[in-house]
């Protein structure tokens, strides 16, 4: 395979999948890869250019082949693909095409359900926190690598200017999202620090910040990658955060930043660094040249640099009944059932006996509120040639229950009840309120399960 030759090493013309709505979220990691190798880009939106860049515009499910063609038209051949997580563009045929394809997968922290199965149509993955990077492994992902978000040094970089802050927070403080929040503001205001905590501000507003302040604090869920720290370690300020927060190894603790475990350990730090002595002026010293090494056009230089193994041979790490599982279950996940049943109908004639083929058919039936559908679906499942095993049964019996109750499908209540060996009582009462609506008379063995007396059968 041919690639563009920038530099020392050869680096591939890359399209990129990404939708008009979600370039904002990726635009810094585009702009750098753009300086590095050429791009086109597509996805749903209605311009033809993004900042600078060819942009093709198309549907949220638009054909990878169509794609490749219509770029082809226009003398753009790339060598692999890259789609980043825009939550509105999922592309038909991933499976089987021929070029390299790569998946970067925003906000892994709340998406890693549907994400996990996603990247299954990809080569290899990059995910923002390496905090993730164990439990993808362990689900079978081989090739995933760690891409956090990088810094504009160009943007931020201390001014030099004296620091009349001694703590500045940029970032949501609602007590029902953030509990934690609003106490360490009431705790340090009350200590009597100089603090600002500001909401969410633009990349400018939050550099001028950094640039005033001492320390910038972070504070968030375990594991989770947050740039703040790097930001701010880039102007000048000491990065505080929570401890577990995913930071390392971009900073280290007592290194080049400081982290706490709860709000009392975080005063005693804080009473330590800002204190008599020179321990600020290290950390802040170690912290800025550390963030060297987290600029944009660093990040994009590895992320190329991971994927060069790939592109001199694809590969595909599962299954192809498994990929297009995976593919039709994130089509229920985001939207687009309809799209999702006609792959699982595909699968099912090749594969009749695979129970998780009706599963995933009757979830994307409800998600568009085609009870009857998916009561049927379950049904067919429980009545098959070979029927799903009981431990299987009872791992989905609260999905049959509330389908069969939803649809008013008795035929399917009394399949579930024979297909339980032990239901507990609240099944038994359900399943008994349901089979009160036939009138068909039900079996002795069911009536005597169920705790049904004979005279209300």
């Amino acid at each position: 395979m041919e690639m563009r030759n920038h530099g020392m090493d050869p680096q591939p013309a890359l399209l990129i999948l990404v939708s008009q709505a979600g370039y904002p979220t990726h635009a810094p990691r585009i702009r750098a890869l753009g300086e590095a190798t050429s791009l086109y880009l597509a996805g749903p939106g209605q311009l033809d250019q993004l900042d600078g860049l060819p942009f093709f515009a198309c549907d949220a499910t638009t054909p990878v082949e169509s794609l490749l063609g219509e770029l082809q038209e226009r003398g753009f051949r790339p060598d692999a693909l890259l789609q980043l997580e825009s939550l509105d563009f999922y592309p038909q045929g991933l499976i089987g095409q021929p070029l390299p394809a790569f998946y970067y997968a925003t906000d892994i922290h709340q998406h890693i359900h549907w994400q996990m199965e996603y990247g299954k149509l990809f080569d290899a993955l990059f995910i923002p926190s390496p905090h993730f990077l164990e439990p993808m492994r362990r689900n079978g992902h081989v090739a995933v690598y760690a891409a956090p978000e990088g810094v504009d040094l160009t943007l931020f970089s201390n001014p030099g200017l004296s620091r009349d802050l001694d703590l500045v927070f940029v970032g949501s403080t609602q007590a029902d999202q953030h509990p934690l929040r609003p106490v360490l503001h009431t705790l340090l205001r009350d200590q009597g620090y100089k603090i600002q905590f500001s909401p969410r501000a633009d990349a400018a507003t939050r550099a001028k910040l950094y640039g005033r302040s001492r320390v910038v604090l972070h504070q968030g869920e375990p594991g989770i990658f947050s740039a703040t720290q790097l930001e701010g370690a880039a102007c000048g300020a000491v990065p505080c955060t929570t401890a577990f927060s995913g930071l390392e190894p971009e900073l280290r603790s007592e290194q080049e930043c400081i982290t706490y475990r709860d709000e009392h350990d975080l005063l005693h730090r804080l009473e330590s660094l800002l204190g008599e002595g020179p321990r600020w002026h290290q950390l802040s010293d170690a912290a800025q040249q550390r963030v060297k090494q987290a600029s944009w056009g660093q990040r994009s230089q590895q992320m190329l640099q991971n994927m060069l193994p790939f592109l001199r041979q694809k590969r595909t790490h599962f299954a192809e009944a498994d990929q297009m599982k995976a593919h039709a279950f994130v089509y229920h996940v985001r939207g687009f059932g309809g799209r999702g049943i006609r792959m699982l109908n595909t699968l099912s004639n090749q594969f009749p006996e695979d129970v998780e083929l009706h599963l995933l058919k009757a979830l994307s039936y409800l998600n568009s509120n085609l009870y009857l559908e998916a009561a049927r679906e379950l049904d067919t499942l429980l009545t098959q040639a070979t029927p799903p095993p009981t431990a299987f049964v009872e791992q989905i019996a609260d999905i049959l229950l509330n389908t069969f109750e939803l649809a008013g499908h008795t035929a399917g209540a009394l399949h579930t009840a024979q297909a339980l060996s032990l239901p507990s009582d609240a099944q038994k009462r359900r399943l008994a309120r349901l089979l009160s609506r036939t009138s068909d008379p039900l079996p002795p063995e069911i009536m005597e399960k169920l705790r049904i007396p004979a005279q209300t059968a």
